[in-house]
């Protein structure tokens, strides 16, 4: 009883494998169903729930039905958990998934992979308990880029199931400035940052002689986040101005702007 043992597919040398008439449950082992494709003899029809999905990989087998069992679009679902959306949270320099699932008996192994190019697997988080149902990885060093990652879900006899992909940026240290617009402007503008640190920022707007005009934001905004504030022509003349930024007192960033009169 139970599922399948995915050690079979080591049995090479086999010409006959009938396993009917037993208690066998579960999604048939990918390697498995490989050596019953290319066996002579393979049986293993009338058990209590295995199947065979209709995945791409075992569909390109060209052999249905494969051990007597037919390619079946539920088999992939038989012992594999509901899992919430994934998420993605950036760090300085790192970048924490999250993701959590309904409560389950099952072995389930989660693959956390990288997806580009293509797929890579960069870690795993074991499903240790049926009361475990939240999970995160972490993952670290990372240069500031875009990123992609989805997971695997993979079943104790080799039914899998993919969520994502979930895609983040991160940003280099210090403030990033995307853009002020309209620039020139003449009634307000909107300026459009996002904080590569952590850290309590200032932004003014200053006129050429370096005289503070208006502070623009003060506060500890969310990191690796678009922040948008405005700009307000009120008291200002025409001409060039700065918007000028520090984090912790040092200097971050800085913009020229244009205010013009209607």
């Amino acid at each position: 009883q139970g599922p399948v043992p995915a050690k079979y597919a080591a049995l090479t040398s086999l010409d006959t494998l009938n396993l009917s008439n037993n208690k066998l449950t579960g999604a048939l082992p990918h390697q498995v169903a490989i050596l019953g494709a290319k066996l002579s003899n393979c049986n293993l029809s009338n058990n209590a729930g295995i199947c065979v999905p209709d995945s791409p990989e075992y569909v390109a087998l060209d052999t249905d039905p494969i051990c007597h069992l037919r390619l079946r679009g539920d088999c992939l679902g038989s012992d594999l958990v509901a899992v919430s959306e994934l998420k993605a949270v950036p760090g300085e320099r790192s970048i924490q998934l999250t993701w959590s699932i309904t409560p389950s008996s099952s072995k389930i192994t989660f693959f956390v992979e990288d997806t580009r190019p293509q797929p890579t697997t960069i870690g795993q988080v074991q499903v240790d308990s049926e009361a475990q149902t939240n999970f995160t990885y972490t993952v670290e060093d990372l240069d500031p880029g875009r990123y992609s990652f989805q997971i695997r879900q993979v079943s104790a006899n080799g039914a899998y199931r993919i969520t994502g992909p979930v895609t983040v940026e991160l940003y280099a240290e210090g403030l990033v400035t995307y853009k002020v617009y309209p620039n020139p402007f003449s009634t307000e503008a909107v300026l459009q940052f996002t904080s590569g640190t952590y850290g309590s920022i200032d932004i003014a707007l200053y006129d050429l002689l370096g005289r503070r005009i208006q502070t623009l934001f003060s506060g500890t905004p969310p990191l690796h986040q678009s922040t948008r504030i405005k700009i307000k022509s009120d008291g200002l003349s025409a001409g060039t101005y700065i918007v000028r930024s520090r984090i912790e007192d040092r200097p971050a960033s800085s913009q020229r702007i244009v205010f013009v009169r209607d």
